[in-house]
């Protein structure tokens, strides 16, 4: 699928290999109990569908879809990737997985866990989650791991969030708040920071440059986590996990040049950069 344009609509995918001029129906296999697609999104080479039936994910789009467990509220509108997290959000709350084959958890470290989540936005790290039903918006910080819920939206009933390099936006509803509907906009540096952040990391690059292998050690006290490498346009390459306090990823046929990793351990994110000659 490398290469490819994804769109949808109803319960079929078409299928885009030239950014977008002809499309074609691709035969999707989602179950006939799944009847609209919300959302679509790519996580570890694999595409992953939220529908009204839940979340499915396959890395071959004509082969068929698996059906990822977890959620008991099967309705979900919006995906998104932070780092090598799974964020999915449904009409009763946000879950997440670090592993697609594994449960999705429910998010409640700060959200109640029945809200109606309508987008998801990022910002280096930072996950905005805009909420239906009067919710507003709620925010999980880099390097954090509990969500604090934003204050002075006159208009809660939030529909898409977008980010550019300054703000970030709301769209609203406005039937129940029919003088206050429109987009509202708050000032990024005033809730996170808008520059990387270097917290204390947890490993060592063991050389740097690197030739053929990319070989990371950890502190003692990180026992597993997730090593993901990426082009410097934000494509990943590939990723491993963490073993007994060390990792290794292969870079033979990769090109010279700079490249973007980062670190998922102790519920953290650490991002770094390095060269491969």
């Amino acid at each position: 699928m490398a290469g490819n344009i994804t769109g949808y609509g109803g319960p079929r995918l078409f299928v885009s290999s030239d950014q977008g001029i002809n499309w074609t129906i691709s035969g999707s296999g989602l179950p006939v109990n799944v009847h609209r697609i919300f959302c679509l999104e790519e996580y570890n080479g694999m595409l992953i569908a939220g529908t009204d039936n839940g979340v499915f994910y396959t890395d071959d789009i004509d082969s068929g879809w698996n059906h990822v467990t977890g959620i008991y509220y099967p309705n979900v509108y919006a995906m998104l990737k932070v780092g090598n997290r799974l964020y999915c959000g449904t009409n009763h709350g946000l879950y997440y997985t670090d592993e697609i084959t594994s449960d999705l958890q429910l998010c409640q470290n700060g959200m109640a866990g029945d809200e109606y989540i309508t987008s998801l936005a990022q910002v280096n790290g930072h996950l905005f989650a805009g909420c239906h039903w009067g919710d507003g918006v709620f925010l999980l910080r880099n390097f954090e791991n509990h969500f604090v819920h934003l204050t002075g939206l006159l208009n809660p009933q939030v529909l898409r969030l977008c980010i550019d390099d300054n703000y970030v936006y709301a769209g609203t509803y406005a039937e129940e708040y029919s003088l206050l509907g429109g987009v509202y906009r708050q000032e990024l540096s005033t809730i996170v920071a808008t520059k990387e952040v270097n917290p204390p990391v947890p490993f060592r690059l063991l050389g740097n440059p690197v030739t053929d292998l990319l070989n990371v050690d950890f502190d003692e006290q990180v026992r597993e986590g997730i090593l993901t490498i990426y082009y410097p346009d934000g494509r990943e390459i590939r990723n491993c996990k963490i073993l007994n306090g060390s990792a290794e990823v292969n870079m033979r046929g990769l090109s010279s040049g700079l490249y973007l990793g980062q670190v998922f351990c102790n519920e953290k994110y650490f991002p770094f950069k390095f060269i491969k000659i």
